[in-house]
């Protein structure tokens, strides 16, 4: 789609005049430069709950949590409807780690055949819930990340510590599907939003240290967003 304002057509007969300016050439370091500004200042936006953006982060906050649940025979099925993000990680913390605190050797299966998007909290939460079930005798499976969601995730390496399927490959015919209903939102300050921030970007870099990189800024921030908490 060509961006608001912008068009790559020209005279048929002059190559020295266009009707319209010439469509900028974007580069993958371009990209990077973008999408490593906009984790900023997400970043920035859940650890100082002030500035630009704030009252409308609030009001979102206040919405449905976007991720339904529900248990069958001993496995936790999770579906994400929308985007996955920082706006719904500890809605799904909370429900993974209290499954796995009760039950040891939980399966836990991820549908993203209604997921829009990820961004990189939610991937990285994604990555220490599994580190975390494999140390209880459980797994995590990523189903239906065809597309756009299922680059983002091999793209980080998170393939190489779960199971993603593009559809449901590696699904055993005999699994079933349980009724799931909406998490409800929970509540969360400021500090607790820096420290899950902080501990997803740490776990992209633990899993694959070519993230490294990508993620050194936001985790540096975050670092420094906690401290002045701690002395206290």
């Amino acid at each position: 789609m060509m961006p608001s304002g912008e068009s790559s057509i020209t005279s048929g007969h002059s190559s020295n005049h266009r009707l319209f300016p010439a469509r900028p050439v974007r580069t993958r370091q371009g990209r990077l430069a973008r999408g490593k500004f906009a984790i900023l200042q997400i970043c920035r936006n859940l650890a100082s709950g002030c500035g630009p953006g704030t009252v409308r982060f609030r009001k979102i906050m206040t919405l449905s949590s976007g991720i339904l649940a529900g248990c069958i025979n001993g496995q936790v099925w999770l579906r994400v409807e929308g985007k996955g993000s920082h706006q719904n990680t500890l809605e799904l913390k909370t429900f993974v780690l209290e499954k796995v605190v009760t039950s040891r050797g939980q399966r836990v299966i991820v549908d993203l055949s209604s997921c829009t998007g990820m961004d990189s909290t939610f991937m990285g939460m994604l990555s220490r819930l599994s580190r975390r079930l494999e140390d209880t005798g459980g797994s995590l499976h990523v189903i239906h990340a065809a597309g756009r969601n299922g680059e983002l995730l091999r793209g980080l390496g998170l393939d190489q510590l779960f199971t993603v399927d593009d559809h449901e490959e590696h699904l055993p015919a005999a699994v079933q599907v349980p009724d799931c209903s909406e998490l409800a939102k929970e509540p969360c300050g400021r500090e607790e939003r820096t420290e899950i921030c902080l501990e997803c970007h740490e776990a992209l870099v633990a899993a694959d240290e070519r993230n490294a990189p990508k993620f050194r800024d936001v985790i540096e921030l975050m670092r420094n967003d906690r401290r002045p908490a701690m002395a206290h």
